[in-house]
């Protein structure tokens, strides 16, 4: 089976489609750690956030349309 080709020069699914949706939105870039256990509390850390109201924050993002 072919490979699918990546559109708007890669990145993940969810930049993929913001993109070709014309959303604006920010990358924030970090290092990943493959020791890390959670990239959810990971990024949190990166961000300087806590990860649980990241969650919260996620959650009123994701469910307000």
């Amino acid at each position: 089976m072919a490979k699918k080709q990546k559109k708007n020069g890669g990145g993940t699914p969810a930049t993929v489609a913001l993109t070709e949706a014309g959303t604006s939105f920010t990358v924030h870039a970090y290092e990943h750690d493959p020791a890390s256990p959670s990239y959810g509390e990971e990024a949190a850390r990166a961000l300087g956030v806590s990860p649980t109201g990241c969650s919260r924050r996620w959650w009123r993002t994701s469910t307000a349309s």
